[in-house]
């Protein structure tokens, strides 16, 4: 009885790789399906495959593939010519509950493609993957969210004052940029955790200090090969371990954001 109850809850609470399972429902968006190329045909799509009768609020983990992203002309409530999260996905500010953002996986095309806004609909957001081509993150685009985990691709090229401000749990940045990263002012990251660690590639840490990463612990973090569909698995500590699905050739997460977004 004590060895079906103890498998119980190793497949029931943690899954079947030993993580803790993510309340709610995934719901994937791919830009260059029509037919699930927005939140609401992919969720209509969803309820039909899978026989189910979901909505928005039941949504807390968003997947973002395909590309390239499109300006929507008219959507952006700035209305600055540039393309936003907000403006790109319709009906992604429904998604209240959504914990979980992976873009990760998409592309972004030529237009300058911008982040912004998600603190007025996202509040419960904790785990964030921006794309490779993301080129901005506005001034109060995470204001106060209690993120607590982000990647930033090595194409950012701007990100403006008060951009994470007050995101108090924020515990773990992944940097992307080997050389030349965005200078950032002091206000930034005003009113998140004295102790966040920032990741960035190996050999790459003078530059991050030499543009204001001072506020962080920096640590140098070598991501290692692996060939597409590997699983990739990782003892960061006795009793640690980290399954990272790969997709493209390369990790889904550095294993110190896996560790935070699975709670181990």
């Amino acid at each position: 009885m004590k060895k079906l109850l103890l498998l119980l809850l190793c497949t029931g609470v943690f899954g079947v790789n030993g993580l803790r399972a993510e309340e709610g429902e995934t719901l994937e968006i791919n830009v260059s399906d029509k037919t699930k190329n927005t939140v609401s045909k992919a969720l209509a799509l969803k309820n039909k495959d899978e026989n189910k009768n979901l909505t928005a609020k039941d949504i807390t983990t968003l997947t973002v593939i395909g590309g390239p992203f499109v300006k929507r002309p008219g959507t952006d409530v700035r209305d600055t010519g540039e393309p936003d999260i907000t403006s790109i996905f319709s009906g992604i500010g429904h998604l209240k509950e959504l914990k979980t953002l992976d873009m990760g996986s998409a592309v972004v095309g030529s237009s300058e493609f911008v982040v912004g806004f998600l603190s007025q609909n996202h509040k419960k957001l904790t785990s964030v993957i921006l794309p490779e081509g993301t080129k901005k993150i506005r001034n109060g685009a995470f204001l106060g969210l209690p993120i607590s985990a982000i990647i930033l691709p090595g194409t950012i090229e701007i990100i403006e004052p008060r951009a994470f401000k007050d995101c108090s749990n924020l515990k773990v940045v992944t940097g992307k940029w080997k050389n030349n990263p965005p200078a950032v002012s002091s206000d930034v990251f005003s009113g998140t955790p004295g102790d966040k660690i920032l990741y960035v590639p190996v050999g790459s840490k003078q530059g991050y200090i030499d543009k204001g990463w001072k506020t962080f612990t920096i640590m140098e973090k070598q991501e290692e090969p692996q060939k597409t569909g590997e699983i990739y698995d990782k003892t960061n500590a006795p009793g640690e371990r980290v399954t990272i699905h790969m997709k493209n050739n390369e990790p889904k997460f550095f294993p110190e954001v896996a560790l935070e977004r699975y709670h181990l």
